[in-house]
């Protein structure tokens, strides 16, 4: 999967952000990436086949000195047409 981004923020310092396809209470990773602020921040991410059916779209931003858990802190929020 290609993710396109205009003009997406930075994350903070120690901080990525990841991409989860979400359906009820499941997440399923797309994986993390950063941004380069102003401009275009190109991505190319691996989907697994189950997410298919999941048509919410959720980039958190994660936290390098945390537990390995997803956060919820959504940066962006989207659904699959």
């Amino acid at each position: 999967m290609e993710l396109k981004l205009n003009n997406f923020e930075k994350p903070k310092a120690d901080s990525y952000y990841e991409l989860w396809f979400v359906l009820g209470g499941s997440r399923i990773s797309a994986g993390s990436f950063t941004s380069v602020g102003k401009g275009e921040t190109r991505v190319l991410l691996n989907v697994p086949p189950e997410a298919r059916n999941y048509r919410t779209l959720l980039i958190t931003e994660e936290h390098v000195d945390k537990e390995p858990a997803s956060s919820d802190e959504a940066a962006l929020k989207g659904e699959v047409p």
